[in-house]
């Protein structure tokens, strides 16, 4: 099956106020950092596998926090082409919570739109939560982690898909988790993992490098139709084997009219 992924990283590196709260975070790492850190990642995880193209609907380096609108219509430009091209479309909305102001609730949340959500939308909505759970430990105290809101971006696009909260930024509980590289890394895994099985996802044929040929070595081709190759430098040695002609050998040394070759090659 082949797959159009379109990941949407909300906000942008300047959006006002999406933050982690100062006095869980004294950096105040920006929310679009981490959700840009796993967009990267499953891009990352994404590239093992045939017939698979991912595309982003945010801008990448965060300086830009392009409008929903934009984003949407983005969206369905690229559901349109890929659908005529004969692929699956779905699209992935990376977000981090926050509301509860230090409070010790937390945990993750995927979320579909309540207006206008597809059978499948609830469908990608249910088995992502249950792969990021699998990957990043026990779930946490949200009363419906599977949700429904009004969410513009997934109202206005023409495929499937959900939007995650990982965590949020203003709980003491998720914050150690959300600022580590390792909770990112698990929860692109997830993803991949999720649409590996849903989609059926094989992995890209792994092409050797040739072996390189080693120009240092000398090498020698024999004309004779057949040449005895003996233990020492005399014809009173015996025939460890024998060489047909045009065989290629590495010659070692040169001693008393004898080369001590390597054999086979």
């Amino acid at each position: 099956m082949k797959l159009l992924l379109l990941i949407d990283a909300g906000h942008g590196l300047y959006t006002y106020g999406k933050r982690c709260l100062k006095t869980l975070d004294p950096n105040e790492i920006r929310e679009w950092f981490l959700n840009n850190r796993i967009a990267e990642y499953l891009e990352d995880e994404m590239e093992a596998y045939e017939d698979v193209v991912v595309a982003r609907l945010d801008d990448p380096t965060g300086k830009r926090d392009v409008p929903l609108k934009e984003r949407a219509d983005n969206a369905n430009k690229l559901y349109a082409q890929y659908i005529a091209l004969g692929y699956v479309v779905i699209i992935i909305s990376i977000h981090h919570n926050a509301g509860i102001n230090g409070g010790r609730s937390g945990g993750i949340t995927t979320i579909v739109d309540s207006r206008r959500a597809s059978a499948r939308s609830l469908e990608i909505r249910d088995r992502i939560y249950d792969e990021l759970i699998a990957v990043t430990g026990p779930k946490e105290n949200r009363s419906t982690p599977k949700s429904r809101q009004p969410l513009y971006i997934l109202n206005k696009t023409d495929m499937p898909g959900t939007l995650v909260e990982r965590g949020f930024m203003d709980s003491p509980t998720d914050i150690i988790k959300i600022l580590s590289d390792e909770f990112a890394r698990q929860c692109a895994a997830a993803h991949r993992n999720f649409a590996v099985k849903d989609y059926s996802l094989k992995k890209k044929a792994v092409k050797l490098a040739p072996k390189p040929v080693d120009d240092s070595k000398d090498y020698g081709y024999f004309t004779a139709a057949t040449l005895n190759v003996r233990s020492g430098r005399s014809t009173n040695h015996r025939v460890v084997t024998q060489l047909k002609r045009g065989a290629k050998v590495e010659k070692l040394y040169l001693a008393n009219g004898w080369w001590s070759i390597a054999v086979p090659l």
